[in-house]
């Protein structure tokens, strides 16, 4: 999804052009794919700092440094937790592990070098909090002990907890506001991508598989939808606080879209079954 403004798209694709300069590498692009990014999360960090009339070069340092960090995490979420014990499958487990590393160690590259301890310090305390979570999202599960709330609230945590521990860096009276309308959102990003897997693979994962142990496979897309429907009234409320009247049609213009794509979905739910 574009930003509306084409300033601010600018810097976004040059954000996005730091992030593949920092992550890039032959060796690890033999094997492995770079990873995912989010460009809401880039979106949403990026207008919060602008709103706080933070220096452009240290938006960019944010914004680069929190993505390269997420594709660390990511790949390191990659790694098959079985294996097959195949040597070719182990050095495949090795490269994912290895590249998580790799970009998680760009982002120590570049904030040394603009001499950002305190912010190497901010995330650092962030990743640590981040893999806590998923060691014991990862116990819940295996022993089938969370609940359908608690598993939201796990997966939404390590999400979203490196933007908003840079939002909480810029106390303001709308921080609160802004720590939640990115949670709200981040957590639409992620169960649309659910139901679009479910869509096209017919593979079942995350929170819809929490949904599946409970109800059937119709019920329980119905209420994964049900459910971004909500956060997306919430994000509606919630964007209507912001003070700056063109974050606010930003911020608007990425709801506004997810908006029109589930309401495409309804008659199409009872065919996909």
């Amino acid at each position: 999804m574009n930003l509306l403004k084409s300033r601010y798209a600018r810097q976004l694709s040059e954000i996005m052009n730091q992030v593949k300069q920092y992550a890039e590498n032959p060796f690890v692009q033999q094997f492995i794919d770079l990873p995912q990014v989010s460009q809401l999360r880039i979106q949403l960090l990026y207008l919060f700092l602008q709103e706080q009339q933070v220096p452009e070069d240290k938006i960019q340092q944010y914004c680069v440094s929190a993505t390269l960090i997420q594709m660390g995490l990511d790949s390191h979420e990659d790694v098959p937790l079985e294996s097959d014990n195949s040597e070719l499958d182990e050095r495949f487990r090795q490269l994912l592990v290895l590249s998580g590393d790799y970009y998680s160690s760009r982002y120590y590259d570049l904030l040394a070098k603009v001499e950002d301890t305190e912010t190497i310090k901010l995330l650092a305390s962030s990743i640590q909090s981040i893999n806590e979570a998923k060691i014991n999202l990862y116990s819940k599960r295996k022993q089938n002990k969370i609940s359908e709330n608690h598993y939201l609230s796990y997966i939404n945590f390590i999400d979203t907890n490196l933007y908003v521990s840079i939002i909480n860096r810029y106390p303001t009276q709308m921080g609160q506001a802004w720590s939640n309308l990115i949670r709200q959102l981040v957590l639409v990003e992620r169960l649309w991508n659910e139901y679009r897997t479910f869509q096209w693979e017919k593979k079942i994962q995350g929170y819809l598989s929490i949904l599946d142990q409970h109800m059937d496979v119709h019920r329980s897309v119905q209420k994964l939808i049900q459910k971004i429907r909500e956060l997306l009234l919430h994000s509606q409320e919630m964007t209507q606080r912001i003070t700056s009247q063109e974050t606010r049609e930003e911020i608007m213009l990425v709801i506004q879209e997810y908006i029109r794509q589930i309401d495409l979905v309804p008659g199409r739910i009872a065919e996909e079954m």
